[in-house]
């Protein structure tokens, strides 16, 4: 960890300053993709306009990047969104992870006491479509209405390619990970999408819907 001499702070905010001098010169707009993580998970559901705390490091460089990009003057769009999944990821996302472990005949263990609105990458894709096509600028949300814990979502993944929810078991937070790094994780990781959902036009689908 090197703060701001590290590359995540490099790639995060150092290169989203460039990119937005160069779209505000340019009169070109900027999509920015962000994440629950610029807010500290001591709500429920975090709104567009709610107040940015992060408690991680990759958080406060993302909150930052959002910082760069509105004072940059550029015409910009940021789009935050949670955990994405994909049916068809080969294992590079929370629910092929969940699948690969299930396939192999492997328990798996899910947190239980945090809960989170993960996103299905098709959902960001059609509401970048919009966003696009219609010019829109500002901050929006992309998650389901539902929020769930990791180990609701393991078994919905389960329930859905019909393996044994027997399989699936819980784990607390601090126990999945560890004290120190269970701190820097937000216990409500979930976003509210109620206003972004009447600009964008339609409603981010719930894992059941998905899955």
């Amino acid at each position: 960890f090197n703060g701001e001499r590290g590359e995540v702070w490099r790639l995060n905010v150092e290169s989203t300053k460039e990119i937005s001098r160069f779209c505000k010169d340019k009169k070109k707009s900027i999509i920015f993709l962000s994440t629950e993580c610029v807010f500290d998970g001591n709500k429920e559901y975090f709104s567009e306009k709610a107040r940015k705390n992060p408690l991680n490091w990759y958080g406060v460089t993302k909150s930052e990047a959002e910082k760069v990009i509105i004072k940059s003057g550029a015409k910009s769009t940021i789009l935050r969104s949670v955990v994405t999944y994909h049916k068809n990821d080969k294992g590079k996302t929370i629910y092929g992870k969940i699948l690969k472990s299930l396939k192999r005949n492997e328990v798996v263990y899910a947190v239980d006491d945090q809960k989170f609105t993960p996103t299905h990458t098709e959902d960001i894709v059609l509401a970048l479509k919009k966003i696009l096509s219609a010019n829109l600028l500002g901050i929006y949300h992309v998650a389901p209405s539902k929020s769930i814990s990791p180990y609701d979502f393991a078994r919905i993944v389960a329930k859905a390619n019909s393996f044994p929810l027997s399989r699936i078991k819980k784990k607390k937070l601090v126990k999945f990970y560890d004290k120190t790094r269970a701190e820097i994780r937000l216990k409500n990781a979930s976003l509210s999408s109620k206003s972004s959902n009447k600009k964008l036009g339609f409603i981010s689908k719930n894992p059941e819907e998905v899955l």
